[in-house]
């Protein structure tokens, strides 16, 4: 399946953060003997949440879209030790990638949402195609478009990724009106 013709956005609901995994691999001899051992690092992300949104024709759209639901293979966040949540496939949508991106509720566990409970809105990143973030004002050039996927010879051409922000209300927005119902410090100053 060609997936070239499908425009795509990503949604920075929950940016996450890095985490560090520190691993020891063992190297054998041909006969079977201890040789040496390798340190490596792999760097993952954690507690990120994204929305990302396909665009096309709605034979591929839906096609991309069951192979996501049955997979071949069991899905994992880089590594099998990071599975992909039950709940992952928001569903198909009509209209436009863009309209759903600014329609869809901010979808950050609410831990973090109430992080930001003082702001009423929040900013959110959007990267995508051209086609979807018409209205973007930011790009840069990447080195991602697929054109061999030899092992000997892999080779990515250039290609626009646009950046725009979209605001959406904050669910576990908290309005304070300045005084607080419970003042510790005003039996104090009464004295």
């Amino acid at each position: 399946m060609k997936l070239e013709p499908l425009s795509f956005a990503v949604r920075i609901d929950q940016a996450g953060e890095m985490y560090k995994d520190y691993q020891i691999a063992a190297k054998s001899k041909k006969n079977g003997d201890f040789e040496r051992n390798y340190v490596t690092n792999r760097y993952y992300l954690e507690d990120a949440v994204f929305l990302v949104a396909l665009e096309g024709e709605d034979d591929l759209t839906g096609r991309v879209y069951e192979a996501l639901e049955r997979p071949y293979f069991p899905l994992f966040y880089g590594r099998r030790s990071c599975p992909v949540n039950y709940d992952y496939l928001l569903g198909i949508f009509d209209g436009s990638a863009a309209e759903l991106l600014r329609a869809q509720p901010w979808l950050a566990m609410s831990w973090y949402q109430k992080r930001r409970a003082k702001e009423e809105t929040v900013r959110l990143d959007v990267y995508g195609d051209e086609t979807i973030l018409l209205q973007a004002r930011q790009k840069a050039l990447r080195r991602d478009q697929p054109v061999s996927f030899s092992q000997m010879n892999r080779r990515h051409h250039l290609r626009f990724e646009y950046h725009d922000n979209i605001w959406l209300s904050n669910p576990e927005y908290v309005r304070r009106d300045g005084q607080t119902e419970h003042d510790a410090f005003a039996a104090l100053a009464e004295e």
